[in-house]
């Protein structure tokens, strides 16, 4: 069935009442895998808070009902939110050039068993000096191709946009495949660790993997997520 931005209340009742009864302590999140019913494990994304996570929007565009897992729980997703400024058009980022495409999608979830980890997020970009320590963190999943849940990015050049940063990490980029969306992106700045944003694109037309790792801001999801507060309720 096509992913809707709400279920029907009945539905919302009950797993409202089957989430109450889960174990209750609490499992500390920064980075989880985002599934569709109908196409498994899609993306990854960012626990911005415990009910809101960032993805790419291009991740949840599939028809199905979505879910987030975290370990070994999973929590259904009840409502998603889409840019927009996204275009899932291919030319989209040939005409604009100056700027990452909004690939951005908020998901609400309902959980009431995991804390999301509290970090600041980089304000300037130009903090991002030549050598700045960056870092991705991934979801823990056991069969992943690179089994490493953190892993330092050993770029060769940053690029700014006006609502993100294109890292180019050279053969590094193959280790970083479409599951891989939505990964938040970490850097070191003046003794702080910071979110720089999520990975919104990594993948080559006609590849899975590699490529440089585009990165939207934080600044960004964190605005989106703002202006959709009010119909969260």
């Amino acid at each position: 069935m096509p992913c809707r931005p709400h279920l029907p209340k009945w539905i919302r009742l009950l797993a409202g009442l089957a989430i109450g009864v889960l174990v209750n302590h609490a499992t500390h999140a920064t980075t989880v895998t985002v599934s569709c019913s109908d196409d498994g494990l899609r993306c990854s994304g960012w626990a911005v808070t415990p009910d809101i996570i960032a993805t790419a929007a291009r991740c949840v565009l599939m028809q199905g009902h979505y879910s987030v897992s975290i370990d070994e729980k999973t929590y259904h997703v009840w409502r998603i939110w889409i840019h927009p400024k996204f275009s899932p058009e291919f030319f989209y980022q040939t005409i604009v050039r100056d700027e990452l495409a909004y690939d951005l999608a908020i998901l609400l979830i309902a959980q009431r068993d995991f804390s999301a980890e509290a970090n600041d997020h980089l304000e300037d970009k130009d903090l991002l000096l030549p050598g700045t320590s960056l870092f991705a963190v991934r979801a823990k999943k056991a069969d992943r191709r690179n089994p490493n849940e953190i892993e330092t990015l050993n770029y060769t050049k940053l690029e700014m946009r006006k609502n993100g940063v294109v890292i180019f990490n050279g053969s590094q980029g193959d280790s970083f495949c479409f599951e891989d969306l939505g990964a938040p992106i970490y850097a070191r700045v003046a003794d702080k660790t910071v979110v720089v944003g999520i990975i919104v694109d990594n993948v080559p037309f006609g590849k899975i993997c590699g490529g440089p790792i585009d990165v939207i801001d934080a600044s960004v999801i964190l605005e989106f997520s703002r202006s959709i507060e009010y119909f969260k309720q």
